[in-house]
């Protein structure tokens, strides 16, 4: 029938009436399958299908419809096993011209229902693809895929999902999960409009990475940082509506011995990530930020001759919008960094801070500017040897910094508009 293709053993009863270009009826009708190869065109879909179907085409004048809205006059039952070409099938449907799926067939089981082209309760079915391989962006994602369409009520359910998940470039594993599963929902389950209201659920669990230079082929080409990690592991979720390109997701990140570097600067530090996402629209392009933080600690940083330890740097945001539509972005955020060392060469101790807090209440930024306010506190600098400053700084011709201690403390208030300080 057009492009699609069921050829083998199969012993059909029934009746049917066709004019050609002007009327269809047929049934009911018993589809005894054994051994039916299934085919899109050339491309093979299932093989070794057996089992029973029991169709109906009720009357309808062909000349009044076309496309998928043939399927209002369908009804069918049957219980069908075989072995699916999941790879092939996905391959038709052309989801992406950036995904191929190049590997993955395995059983497919399971009851089929259709009440006047609409998926009906009562449908179940099951398939597996044990060594199913897909490419995205040059990667390949290689692992058991499970999936499976339900029925229960007014409701669909389409899941799926792979464990033991392996991500490898040219070869070389880049990335694993221990499990990656996704669910879609929808009570539009006719086949003209099938699943056209649907909203999903996405789960990756037990994520990890030897090392974050394994990605550098994804960093932008003008980044000209080394960048190199120890263990990468994390998480994440996300749910919403795909036909309102809209949804909410929550992420955490825990990455060890983070390095990056650049001649004679660099800095190294463990980082740990949880970022809450409340609402994503990819249609406005806007996306806000929850209550978030970001934690960088056991830094080590070189800038030039002088050496910074800063025990922990928080990154807390309250709230955040982004428009990237629009080039404008709006926060509340504090940035606090506790245990402050700084130090000259040869291990000299130039200054120690126990704390350094940046707060912006308000805080926006618009194509035509900035805008908000910046609050920093330092409520205590120890200045432990001042010669130490010659080293570190560039001080004037013919001024030398000999011996000295000193204390110090700020409070400021910066206006981002105007760049006004007091």
């Amino acid at each position: 029938v057009h492009t699609l293709r069921g050829q083998g053993d199969s012993h059909v009863h029934g009746r049917w009436l066709f004019r050609p270009q002007r009327w269809l009826e047929m049934g009911p009708a018993t589809i005894d399958a054994s051994a039916v190869e299934l085919s899109y065109g050339g491309l093979p879909l299932a093989a070794g299908v057996e089992g029973t179907l029991v169709a109906t085409i009720h009357p309808f004048d062909v000349r009044q419809y076309e496309g998928l809205a043939f399927f209002n006059h369908v009804s069918a039952d049957g219980q069908l096993h075989g072995r699916s070409m999941t790879a092939n099938t996905l391959r038709s449907l052309k989801l992406s011209n950036d995904v191929a799926f190049s590997h993955g067939e395995g059983p497919i089981d399971g009851r089929f229902v259709m009440d006047h082209g609409s998926i009906a309760p009562g449908t179940l079915v099951r398939t597996e693809a044990p060594d199913s391989d897909v490419e995205v962006a040059g990667l390949s994602i290689v692992g058991p895929l499970r999936a499976q369409l339900g029925v229960e009520g007014d409701l669909a359910t389409l899941g799926g999902g792979v464990s033991e998940v392996r991500v490898l470039r040219l070869g070389v594993e880049q990335a694993r999960a221990a499990s990656v599963a996704a669910t879609l929902t929808s009570r539009h389950r006719d086949i003209e409009h099938f699943f056209g209201d649907a909203s999903f659920v996405l789960d990756v669990d037990g994520a990890a990475s030897n090392d974050l230079g394994q990605w550098k082929h994804f960093f932008p080409a003008a980044s000209t940082f080394e960048v190199r990690s120890g263990a990468v592991a994390g998480g994440g979720h996300a749910e919403g509506s795909i036909s309102d390109l809209r949804g909410r997701a929550a992420l955490q990140v825990l990455a060890r011995g983070v390095s990056l570097s650049r001649g004679r600067y660099g800095v190294t530090a463990d980082v740990a990530a949880d970022i809450q996402l409340p609402d994503v629209s990819l249609r406005e392009k806007r996306f806000e930020l929850g209550a978030s933080s970001v934690v960088v600690a056991n830094t080590v940083a070189t800038l030039d001759r002088a050496s910074v330890h800063v025990r922990a740097v928080t990154l807390q945001a309250t709230s955040a919008e982004i428009r990237a539509g629009s080039g404008s972005a709006s926060a509340a955020a504090t940035i606090a960094i506790d245990d402050i060392a700084v130090g000259a060469p040869g291990g000299v101790s130039v200054a120690v801070a126990p704390s350094l807090t940046m707060s912006a209440p308000r805080f926006a930024v618009v194509p035509s500017g900035m805008g908000g306010s910046l609050a920093i506190d330092l409520p205590r600098l120890d200045l432990l040897a001042l010669r130490g400053l010659r080293d570190i700084l560039p001080l004037p011709q013919s001024f030398d910094l000999q011996e000295g201690r000193g204390r110090a403390r700020l409070h400021a208030v910066v206006d981002l508009g105007t760049g006004a300080v007091r």
